[in-house]
């Protein structure tokens, strides 16, 4: 399971909400009939750059397993809080 992998990264787990729009309005062209396993993550930014790379590293063994993981949520939606020059 997902979550005994990232054990060392404190991840919550949760099912009282579906999918993220982000994630949904892109899956329902890519996979219509819903037959591939998704995990969607919300990613945190209370974590560096180190903390997110070492925590896709570790996900990546999903990946050799079939399973599509998308990162979506706090950091895609609150773009406007982020520190940044044009």
């Amino acid at each position: 399971m997902a979550a005994e992998e990232l054990v060392d990264y404190k991840v919550k787990l949760t099912d009282k909400w579906g999918l993220d729009h982000g994630a949904w309005s892109v899956l329902t062209h890519m996979y219509p009939k819903a037959d591939i396993p998704v995990f969607q993550m919300s990613l945190n930014r209370q974590g560096d750059e180190k903390y997110h790379y070492n925590l896709g590293k570790k996900l990546s063994a999903l990946r050799e397993k079939g399973i599509l993981i998308i990162g979506s949520g706090d950091i895609v939606h609150n773009l406007r809080i982020m520190n940044y020059e044009l």
